[in-house]
């Protein structure tokens, strides 16, 4: 989906351009890949790869020996990766060890945590990358942090708006909150996906945007509570004490962030088992200790 605004705009161009898509199968089945293409109106692929499934080095390989054939039977003048996944790096590899020029769509999004495979492969596809199109202001900051030179960095936008416009309008002839019973009604849209968040029962996680300050959204905390699931907040994706402690002390501070609101109890160290049982209840959700 990320590369459908692109190649629309591309391909508005004429003849200025000859663009090919490679469809490298990281993602093989319909819901994951054929769905796009049909939805975003797009083109079968020029070449398609078929990696396929396997360990994340199997992948990497895969995409790397299919696609260093592709570019050196039909050369392209640019190499457009997009996202974050194995086959971004793998082609970026791939297309640098030909002497390629690469263009990266997305760069300078950055986790923080080397333990997630999607922030291997964006340092080093980054770090190789010939252009790289930042969706952000903090993408620019990433990527000059790193040493990447000014020269290299171009803030373009975030391109899911982009792909979001394509279908805006098939999205809301859709109907889909009358569809769900949701029509005229206040809701939240969660998307999960990462691994470390869904994979294991005991670890879930529910991720939710930060909202306008005035808005109110109910959550059943007991479901949180009794069923040992977790609520994390994240900054493209986790939270990074030696860089976000900082910065959410500074808006307590300057009067952004409305910790002392956060607070549904002060109690003393002897009041903390009926604390605990009033927060399992759903009653309260964070009681803090007060040493006097």
């Amino acid at each position: 989906m990320k590369i459908a605004p692109l190649w629309h705009a591309l391909a508005r161009a004429g003849e200025r351009f000859e663009v090919a898509v490679v469809h490298t199968g990281q993602h093989y089945d319909d819901e994951m890949s054929d769905v796009f293409l049909r939805q975003f109106n797009l083109p079968r692929p020029h070449y398609a790869l078929g990696a396929g499934g396997g360990s994340h080095a199997e992948q990497t390989a895969a995409v790397m020996t299919a696609y260093e054939r592709v570019c050196m039977t039909d050369p392209p003048d640019w190499v457009i990766v997009v996202g974050d996944v194995n086959s971004t790096m793998a082609a970026t590899l791939a297309a640098k060890k030909l002497q390629l020029s690469v263009a990266h769509l997305e760069a300078g999004l950055r986790s923080f945590d080397r333990t997630m495979p999607e922030e291997i492969n964006r340092v080093v596809t980054d770090a190789l990358a010939d252009l790289l199109w930042t969706p952000s202001p903090d993408g620019d900051a990433n990527l000059l942090r790193e040493g990447i030179p000014p020269a290299r960095i171009d803030r373009v936008g975030n391109i899911m708006i982009d792909a979001f416009e394509l279908l805006r309008d098939e999205i809301a002839a859709s109907q889909w909150p009358a569809r769900h019973g949701l029509a005229g009604r206040e809701f939240a849209v969660v998307t999960l996906h990462r691994p470390s968040n869904v994979d294991d029962p005991e670890r879930l996680a529910v991720l939710v945007g930060v909202p306008p300050r005035d808005a109110e959204l109910a959550l059943p905390m007991s479901i949180f509570w009794n069923e040992r699931r977790g609520i994390r907040t994240c900054w493209y994706g986790n939270c990074l004490g030696s860089r976000d402690f900082q910065l959410l002390a500074d808006w307590y501070r300057n009067g952004s962030l409305y910790l002392d609101e956060m607070v549904s109890r002060r109690i003393q160290l002897d009041e903390v088992e009926n604390a605990f049982a009033v927060m399992t209840k759903g009653e309260e959700l964070r009681s803090v200790i007060v040493f006097e």
